[in-house]
């Protein structure tokens, strides 16, 4: 079960617009790793893969958000780049990162969205204003062992940690 929100950042043209493209066809089958090899958030301390939602390359969230590769993880949530199902096939398709919370971070995802609403509520002329990325939209997926709030942002063109080492090498 899906259950859709939009964030206050969701323009209107894209309320209206109606999901267009098809998904692409899912990855060939195959193995990639070693089913014994632990990788990413596995090898962390407290790892339980119960908390993460089973997020396959191909399937579709939302009826919208096509998930193609894994682009990040951490202690509360993975993050995976998505194809916008959504938009006539005339226009040029965009794809968008997914963070998905882990069942056990639930209250921390909603306050996490709703300091994202606050600062976009706030002024857009502020100098600071364009240094924090808000979601462009949120919904929840229901998981194997409870529900996942789900968080579409831009792409970014790199981490963070890699922006403010380049930041503190050029002296800002």
């Amino acid at each position: 079960m899906q259950r859709a929100t939009m964030s206050t950042r969701s323009t209107a043209a894209r309320l209206f617009s109606s999901v267009c493209r098809k998904p692409l066809p899912p990855p060939l089958p195959g193995l990639l790793l070693r089913q014994d090899e632990r990788v990413d958030e596995e090898i962390c301390p407290g790892y339980d893969s119960k908390r993460l939602y089973p997020a396959r390359p191909g399937e579709v969230l939302a009826n919208r958000y096509q998930i193609l590769v894994k682009v990040g993880w951490g202690v509360s949530s993975t993050v995976w780049l998505a194809r916008d199902m959504r938009g006539d096939e005339s226009e040029p398709e965009s794809a968008v990162a997914l963070k998905i919370s882990n069942t056990n971070n639930g209250s921390a995802a909603k306050e996490e969205l709703e300091i994202e609403a606050h600062i976009a509520g706030t002024d857009p002329s502020h100098r600071g204003y364009p240094l924090f990325r808000t979601s462009l939209e949120s919904f929840e997926i229901e998981g194997p062992e409870g529900t996942h709030l789900c968080l579409t942002y831009e792409p970014m063109r790199e981490p963070l940690w890699l922006f403010q080492r380049s930041e503190r090498r050029r002296g800002n």
